[in-house]
């Protein structure tokens, strides 16, 4: 059984502050992407 899986990139332009990096991956962690 071949899985096939469709790439997407998503951008998003956020203000240099501390830990909006941290609180955007924690978004697509809770979902279990990669």
């Amino acid at each position: 059984m071949e899985v096939h899986m469709k790439k997407r990139c998503i951008s998003a332009y956020v203000e240099n502050q501390i830990g909006v990096l941290a609180k955007i991956s924690g978004l697509f962690a809770g979902k279990n992407y990669n």
